[in-house]
This record gives structure tokens, C-alpha cells and sequence, in this order.
């Protein structure tokens, strides 16, 4: 769940874990009754003791959420059910989906995963560790400060903008491999599974360095 609980409130709920059991046992939700049970202890309402981290992303969402992590809000500090009720990357289930991007942010660093660059004045953006996505028409500053809203309904929380039509108005490469090459350096490939793409660009490389140092006579071997 997305909630950080300080371990001298967590001692104290312990001691009345019965009383929060039978008290809130009708609240949806195990985050519903942890905090119900945190606000009982406090002696506080419940909407005092609650103090909402735009970092901690719940993901309670359905269908194509392959937008969700594309806004350019990083860092994140926590994801769930982000591959539950929802997709992420078009043909990728479950854990193969989570090993991809752990991979990627252990490469990264979990302040820099997830982080966007914009090139070509808004027509090739790039969410470190996810997608790089060309569009037709380049975007705007103002779309690019929305988020691209994709999924099935919860209207975003944010300013947000239609979803586009893959293989029409944009094309995404989704992450499909990290590969440490040597020691700090790690090749990103992403992927495009669109027709339209089969006899243009499927395959699209990106190389992080992250070595302190770049010795001068190493090269580090591309995969074929």
C-alpha cells in the first residue's frame, strides 16, 4: 500500500489492534483501516492524520495505462497494483513487467527512473526506463504539461489531455531489455510492436553511462 506510518504511532495501534479490528472491519480497504485506526489512537479526525505524498502512486486504475508513467512527474516513490487491474507495456503481463523496469531503475537510480526528456521541440519524448514515444504532430508546452489520459475511468487528478492513437498519431517503443554491458554502463532497448513499424525503425537503443570515470581505451560490446 502507499502509506508511511511512524513506528512510535505503528506501537501504539498495535496495542489496540482488537479494538481497530472490530471497530473499522466494514472500511474498504487496508489503507481505509490502518488510517481509521491511526486517527482512533491520535484522539484526531481522519482527515488530520492522513497527509497526502504525490510521490506514493496507488495506480487504481483499469486498462491501458501505458500513459501513466509518461507525464514527466518523477520521482516516484512507490508504484502498486501497476500491473494488477492495468497495462503498462501492449503484449507484457505481470512479472516480466516488473523485472524489466526494476531492472532499469536499478541502472538508473530511483530519483532519475521514470524522469522525461523532450527533443525535437516536443516530437520524441523519453521517460528513462519505459518508452520513448515519436508523435506526428510535435507537442506543445501546454500538452506536454498534461497528462495523456489513456485508461479506463477515474478522471486524472492532474490537467490532462486525450489519448492519442498508437500507430496513427504517435509511436511508442516500450522497454524489452537492460543490459549491463560493463560496470555503471547499461543498454536500454526499446521496441515497437506496431504494423506500421515492421519494415521502419522496430528497435530503438539507448545507452546509460554512469561510470565515474570513462576509460579511454574500453568499448563496450553492442548486442546483435
Amino acid at each position: 500500500m502507499g502509506i508511511i506510518v511512524r513506528r512510535s504511532l505503528l506501537d501504539q495501534m498495535q496495542q489496540r489492534l482488537e479494538e481497530c479490528t472490530e471497530k473499522f472491519h466494514g472500511v474498504t480497504g487496508g489503507d481505509g483501516i490502518i488510517s481509521n485506526c491511526a486517527a482512533l489512537v491520535r484522539k484526531v479526525p481522519l482527515e488530520k492524520v492522513v497527509e497526502e505524498q504525490l510521490a506514493m502512486r496507488q495506480m487504481d486504475i483499469r486498462g491501458d495505462a501505458t500513459r501513466y508513467l509518461t507525464d514527466g512527474s518523477a520521482p516516484y516513490l512507490s508504484l502498486h497494483h501497476w500491473t494488477s487491474w492495468l497495462h503498462l507495456i501492449p503484449g507484457v503481463e505481470g512479472t516480466p513487467v516488473i523485472n524489466l523496469m526494476t531492472a532499469a531503475a536499478n541502472a538508473v537510480g530511483g530519483p532519475t527512473f521514470l524522469r522525461r526528456w523532450v527533443f525535437d521541440n516536443g516530437a520524441v519524448t523519453l521517460s528513462l526506463g519505459y518508452a520513448i514515444t515519436v508523435h506526428r504532430e510535435a507537442l506543445t508546452k501546454d500538452e506536454l504539461g498534461r497528462i495523456e489520459w489513456t485508461w479506463e475511468h477515474h478522471e486524472p487528478r492532474k490537467p490532462s489531455r486525450p489519448g492519442l492513437v498508437e500507430g496513427i498519431e504517435k509511436h511508442t517503443y516500450y522497454l524489452s531489455q537492460v543490459e549491463e554491458l560493463l560496470p555503471g554502463l547499461h543498454l536500454f532497448r526499446h521496441t515497437s510492436s506496431q504494423p506500421g513499424v515492421v519494415k521502419g525503425i522496430r528497435e530503438i537503443d539507448i545507452l546509460w553511462d554512469a561510470r565515474s570515470e570513462l576509460p579511454s581505451s574500453s568499448r563496450p560490446v553492442w548486442p546483435s
